[in-house]
């Protein structure tokens, strides 16, 4: 690909480069500590191509990033390519929207100190700027979305963590280094559930998938009786994407009772697992 000169508009501390004419698309990335998603988009901002694989951070930063240009190769292949101006990188974070740099990203392990975009901006030739996933969809809704034209708006994000973005005045809130909007590590319950780094209490290790999930398991584990608990006990990988994806009738139930569950990880196919009907001839109660 190759790169096109720019000039840009500043929108409080973020600097939004405008594309020259000639320029038809950009491409555009979601990282995610489950998934990554690319997509290529024209001026309009309607999505022409797109595509996702899994993130797999503890495989590293690097193999993410090789995987992540093959993909946006693969979105771009069907226009010409030097009608592409730019690649726009959002990421769960802490992230320096400067620099690209995690900061001790809990849903991203060992990518701390790291930083994609000097080797897509290479492999790709082509500039790439990078913010976070909150506060970029914050942006978006009030652009696009349900917000749209909302001089003031706060935006919360429910995936494999939790985050927030945040619009004043029609402008980014991004803080001194783009942290500005971290709420997931806010303590909503003292003693309770805990998220990947270990804050017992928080709303992430409350309220994010991976925290259903994990109340899930304990609920389950602790002998309550649910509709998926056999398929649990058969199938533990498959109930637990069922949980997270929502697509099972003991999400709500879940979400609105918390059970704590220490710091325990989900459970894998591989670990061994006993279900506590087996050796119990008490009788359970359904509900």
């Amino acid at each position: 690909m190759i790169s096109a000169a720019r000039s840009v508009k500043t929108a409080g501390s973020v600097r939004i480069p405008t594309m020259p004419s000639q320029i038809k698309y950009v491409l555009a990335s979601d990282i995610g500590g489950t998934n990554m998603r690319a997509a290529l988009a024209d001026r309009s901002g309607s999505l022409v191509a797109r595509g996702s694989c899994a993130t797999e951070p503890e495989k590293g930063l690097p193999s993410a990033e090789e995987r992540l240009r093959a993909l946006f190769e693969k979105v771009a292949s069907g226009v010409p390519r030097e009608q592409v101006g730019g690649v726009v990188l959002s990421s769960a974070g802490p992230i320096d929207p400067t620099t690209g740099v995690y900061v001790h990203p809990p849903n991203l392990p060992g990518w701390h100190g790291k930083t994609m975009k000097p080797g897509l901006a290479t492999s790709l030739n082509l500039p790439v700027t990078i913010g976070h996933d909150a506060t970029l969809g914050a942006l978006a809704e009030s652009r696009y979305g349900v917000g749209k034209d909302a001089q003031h708006l706060l935006y919360v994000t429910l995936s494999t963590g939790v985050g927030g973005g945040i619009i004043t005045n029609g402008q980014m809130v991004t803080g001194a280094h783009g942290h500005a909007g971290e709420m997931g590590h806010l303590l909503v319950r003292p003693g309770g559930q805990s998220c990947n780094v270990g804050c017992d209490g928080c709303l992430e290790g409350i309220a994010s998938g991976g925290g259903i999930a994990r109340a899930t398991v304990t609920a389950i584990e602790n002998g309550r009786s649910t509709r998926m608990g056999r398929f649990y006990w058969a199938k533990p990988r498959e109930a637990l994407f069922l949980v997270f994806t929502g697509r099972s009738p003991e999400k709500r139930n879940v979400y609105v009772r918390t059970y704590p569950s220490g710091r325990e990880s989900i459970p894998t196919p591989e670990a061994p697992r006993r279900d506590p009907r087996a050796s119990s001839s008490a009788t359970r109660t359904r509900v």
